[in-house]
Order: C-alpha cells, then sequence, then structure tokens
C-alpha cells in the first residue's frame, strides 16, 4: 500500500496572480491533511475571510474581527480528528481568531509539510484572468 504523508497546501503561494479574482471575499486559503503521491487521502480546509469586503457585506453587525476563519472537513477527512495536538491548539485561538501564520505554525509543530509549489499561468490564462478581474 502506497505510503502517505502529513502535509499542506497554501493558496496563495500556489496561485497568487488567482486569489483575488478566484476568491475576492477570502485572505487565504490552506487545504491540510493526509496526501498520497498519487492525491489526497483526507484533506480539510482553513479559509480566512474579510467579512468587511464589498462581497460578503456582512461586517460589524455580526463581528467586531475584520478576518475571520472557518474549518471545512471533509467526510472523506475525519480521520483527521486523530490529530488531537492540531485540534488542542486550535482551541487556543477559540473566540480571538488565527492567523494563517499560526495556523501553519501548528501544522509545522504537528509534523505536516509545506507541498505547496508555485503554478505559472498560461498566456491563456491570464487573459482569463483579466477577465475575470474587470
Amino acid at each position: 500500500m502506497e505510503k502517505f504523508q502529513k502535509g499542506y497546501h497554501v493558496f496563495s503561494e500556489m496561485f497568487p496572480d488567482l486569489t483575488e479574482a478566484v476568491k475576492p471575499d477570502s485572505v487565504d486559503e490552506v487545504s491540510f491533511g493526509y496526501y498520497y503521491e498519487s492525491g489526497d487521502f483526507a484533506e480539510a480546509i482553513m479559509t480566512w475571510y474579510d467579512i468587511f469586503s464589498s462581497v460578503t457585506g456582512a461586517g460589524s453587525k455580526f463581528c467586531d474581527k475584520p478576518i475571520i476563519s472557518k474549518l471545512s472537513i471533509f467526510d472523506d477527512a475525519y480521520i483527521l480528528f486523530k490529530e488531537k495536538e492540531v485540534f488542542k491548539q486550535l482551541e487556543e485561538y477559540n473566540k480571538k481568531g488565527i492567523s494563517v501564520t499560526e495556523f501553519l505554525e501548528i501544522l509545522q509543530k504537528n509534523g505536516f509539510k509545506n507541498l505547496s509549489k508555485k503554478l505559472t499561468l498560461t498566456v491563456k490564462e491570464k487573459k482569463y484572468l483579466k477577465k475575470l478581474k474587470r
């Protein structure tokens, strides 16, 4: 059986040109989990949102923090709950919020490796991106 590794991917590192166009209300996104060489095995995603952005528009009516995080765990990734230290350390940020940097530090302390690779856009993709920004 193929051995998996604990890792994470940082959206803004992989797609620096796409972050604003594809995710206009999010600040960044980190997917983490167990990955095989051939793909993911179990993956969850932490996304940071700018709640004062023009896209969400909610803002101060609901929260006094401009950036909030949301953890999404797919049903094939409940095995990640065995990473008890990750979730225990996340508890420290309950209510006060956690930054991308702080979250990455937790993952690294618990043996997750940065698997992000910057992807270069083709000319065609760059043209499409310009259209999205309009």
